[in-house]
């Protein structure tokens, strides 16, 4: 019963302090709200956009506890949220500050610096959660993943150069290129000139196919002598045709 009645109180305490902390942060905010309807009376676009980045610098703060609690994990990036968190929150406080300020028409000369910047004060969820992302575990993991499957392809490539080289591949090689070429001779005199040989089993020396194919028919290279007709021109003398 007792511990009952304890985790109901703790829920109803954490509930208070969610509800305290959202108002504290809706308070600061709707104050930078009025600052920035002063600064844009008239210009309806550039209005709703100041407004819509006033609300953006709320929207971390209301954020960041939950990501703290929840996400960010112990190191760099929980070290950046609980800086991020700090810097947001004062970043509402000037601005509360300066609207109030601005309102009675009596700006303090340490402000007046801080009411040039406090336009870009939305940007700050930019950088912020920029960095945290950035900061995430799993990004690191699917840089180490990236990087060593890089390292497995350079790796591959280079047994791949190495093979290569060896005298098996060679003669496999050696073999493909003369099966190549006499292909080629082939296509050139529409004949089939007699084979230059397959890849041996066992050494990788080529050796003669006509025993697989049959006796392939040679080409002569000794050309064909033709006679040459004369006859007589009018001076008696012998002249080769045209």
């Amino acid at each position: 019963m007792k511990n009952r009645n304890e985790k109901a109180l703790k829920i109803v305490a954490i509930a208070l302090a969610a509800m305290t902390y959202a108002g504290a942060v809706m308070y600061g905010d709707i104050q930078f709200l009025q600052v920035m309807d002063k600064a844009f009376p008239n210009d309806g676009v550039v209005r709703a956009l100041a407004i819509a980045g006033a609300v953006m610098t709320a929207v971390s703060a209301l954020t960041l506890p939950l990501a703290l609690h929840w996400w960010f994990s112990p190191g760099l990036q929980f070290l950046w949220g609980i800086t991020f968190w700090v810097l947001d929150i004062l970043a509402l406080g000037l601005n509360a500050i300066l609207a109030y300020q601005i309102a009675v028409r009596k700006v303090d000369s340490m402000l007046v610096t801080w009411q040039m910047i406090s336009p870009a004060t939305p940007l700050l969820a930019v950088v912020g959660w920029g960095l945290a992302f950035l900061l995430d575990p799993s990004h690191k993991e699917r840089h180490a993943i990236a990087e060593m499957q890089a390292d497995q392809i350079d790796t591959y490539a280079e047994q791949m150069r190495q093979a290569a080289k060896s005298e098996e591949v060679y003669a496999e090689i050696l073999v493909a290129a003369k099966l190549q070429a006499r292909e080629f001779a082939h296509s050139l005199h529409g004949q089939r000139v007699a084979n230059v040989g397959t890849s041996n089993a066992n050494n990788g020396t080529p050796e003669s196919t006509s025993s697989k194919r049959g006796t392939t028919a040679k080409i002569n290279a000794t050309p064909e002598l033709v006679p040459v007709k004369s006859n007589r021109n009018g001076h008696g003398d012998t002249a080769p045709l045209a």
